[in-house]
């Protein structure tokens, strides 16, 4: 097993205790370096999911075993070609092109021209969600989907979901776990549809029910009654009594949301009112509302309506 006796796996990702996905990160650092920046779910232990943001410098030719499901986004730098793998072989990614490599999946690629540097995006996900949102999918058939090795795709979806998270890595807080968490469930279920063995047998639509069901009202109080703290979505879904995978449907029909976009709308209210009390520092404002500091209070604020909090008081003090 990766991880275990691969001779392909460094002796420092040689830690059975350790989760899928900080092993894979564990080895994309020590094999291209530390990422620019990194990502991961709430247990920083044992991430059940995490993104990062690579510049690398390759080598001629590069073998990658994951141990994770993986997603990229090239995103700059030198167009890679792929020497094996299930699919895509001898084919070109350029930047702006995604790839799909899916748990004990064996890649072999080469950078030309070489020596060459590259940029991208690196979503890993546990084995373990794949398996969830594949029983939410597919019912009792889920245990037998398996993800194929995709390379190359310019899959809008993929994506775009892919430039957000390199987006969200890249705003002044360094991202926000909620987001990370929220985008997973979705890009599974695409994933899933599009690219397995059981693609096309999808279960379509959200029961009507969302809208007034009993767990959203939970997770919603839950939510509000801890604007200040970094929330996950594991705990917020745990509040609804539902799953993460389908937490997030519910959520989103309910409200029209999704709980990350919900969750700033609802911090940037409150900032808004808390900016009203001339005794309160916007420091103070930032990290009351869950701010990672006064820069990601300001960035939003100014964002969503179109000045800085600073201005806003300001105009309100006249």
């Amino acid at each position: 097993m990766p991880g275990t006796s691969d001779p392909n796996v460094p002796d420092s990702v040689d830690n059975s205790q350790a989760s899928s996905v900080r092993r894979s990160v564990d080895y994309i650092t020590e094999s291209h370096g530390p990422p620019e920046s990194l990502l991961q779910g709430p247990d920083s232990d044992a991430p059940g999911v995490a993104a990062g943001a690579w510049h690398e410098d390759w080598p001629e030719i590069h073998q990658a075993p994951m141990l994770s499901v993986c997603v990229l986004l090239h995103t700059g730098g030198a167009a890679v070609q792929k020497l094996a793998g299930e699919m895509g072989r001898g084919t070109s990614m350029h930047p702006g092109a995604a790839m799909l490599q899916p748990p004990g999946a064996q890649g072999l690629w080469r950078r030309a021209p070489h020596p060459c540097t590259t940029q991208s995006v690196k979503l890993f996900i546990e084995p373990q969600h794949l398996r969830e949102v594949a029983g939410s999918v597919f019912g009792g058939d889920g245990h037998r989907a398996q993800l194929h090795d995709v390379y190359g795709t310019r899959d809008r979806f993929l994506v775009s979901v892919l430039a957000a998270i390199r987006d969200n890595l890249e705003s002044p807080s360094r991202g926000s776990p909620l987001f990370l968490e929220s985008v997973t469930g979705p890009l599974l279920h695409h994933l899933l549809r599009e690219y397995s063995n059981l693609g096309g047998r999808v279960e379509r639509g959200v029961a009507s029910t969302a809208l007034h069901a009993p767990g959203i009202d939970d997770a919603i109080d839950y939510m509000e009654s801890n604007l200040d703290r970094t929330l996950s979505l594991t705990k917020i879904a745990e509040a609804a009594g539902l799953s993460r995978y389908h937490f997030l449907r519910q959520f989103k029909a309910a409200t029209g949301q999704t709980p990350h976009r919900y969750l700033m709308q609802r911090r940037l209210e409150r900032a808004k009112k808390s900016l009203l009390d001339p005794r309160r520092s916007i420091g103070e404002i930032a990290l009351a509302t869950g701010f990672s500091s006064q820069s990601h209070l300001t960035t939003a604020f100014r964002k969503a309506y179109g000045v800085s909090p600073g201005k806003f008081r300001a105009q309100r003090d006249r």
